[in-house]
């Protein structure tokens, strides 16, 4: 076995990999998202992939870009945030070549689904209603500038949420990620004091994060986007 070279001891974190989802279509329905409409992805058409991580001889890969942009928006979007990203991620697994996928910016401290109705009263008394998803990962956030693997236009959802309180106003956040790698939020569901109650909706892009099969060699390729990576099983 002298003549394959291992592809995690191989490849470079940011190199360029040829990999192929096989699933044709996928729809995320309206339930999970919080919005009217049911958005559908094409995970088979052509990406590129970059070298995310490399681990414990495993290799994880990333879209370049947004796979496509998700519309989510009110009290279920925020609900279902974590869980409604991961499975339109999920899309995008090859069986043949890897095992899972999450949304870049998932952690396992990531809660994916919290239970609606939200209860309002309980956010009001609470000074951290909701500490175990929070938090905007920056350890996450800090390892995509420092490798630079950036993406070169618009916002991609990261799976974190927060709730903004004020003496006048509740409003419950989503985190995203701007090209420039700035985090930032959107407000997905605004309630004052009264009994205004306002759902927005926000579009943001999505990015896959793939985590291939252990015993892989390096087939062929530079890690460039003229001549990627090209994978063997052995």
């Amino acid at each position: 076995m002298s003549e394959f070279r291992n592809a995690c001891n191989s490849v470079k974190v940011g190199g360029y990999v040829a990999y192929q989802p096989s699933m044709e279509r996928f729809s995320v329905d309206y339930w999970k998202t919080g919005v009217y409409d049911t958005q559908v992805f094409y995970p088979s058409k052509e990406l590129n992939w970059r070298v995310y991580k490399k681990e414990d001889g495993r290799i994880e890969l990333v879209s370049a870009e947004s796979v496509g942009d998700l519309c989510i928006g009110g009290e279920i979007g925020y609900a279902k945030l974590g869980k409604t990203l991961n499975e339109l991620c999920r899309a995008y697994v090859n069986p043949e070549w890897a095992e899972d996928a999450c949304s870049i910016g998932y952690t396992s401290e990531c809660v994916e689904e919290i239970r609606t109705p939200i209860m309002w009263q309980d956010i009001a008394k609470l000074e951290n209603p909701f500490p175990y998803v929070d938090m905007l990962h920056k350890g996450e956030v800090d390892y995509i500038r420092r490798k630079k693997l950036y993406h070169s236009f618009g916002r991609v959802w990261l799976p974190t949420r927060n709730v903004h309180k004020h003496k006048k106003y509740i409003s419950l956040r989503a985190g995203c990620l701007a090209a420039s790698g700035k985090v930032s939020e959107c407000v997905l569901y605004f309630k004052n004091n009264t009994t205004e109650r306002l759902e927005k909706a926000c579009v943001c892009g999505v990015r896959p994060r793939i985590l291939l099969k252990k015993g892989l060699f390096l087939e062929s390729g530079l890690g460039t986007k003229e001549e990627p990576y090209r994978f063997g099983m052995l």
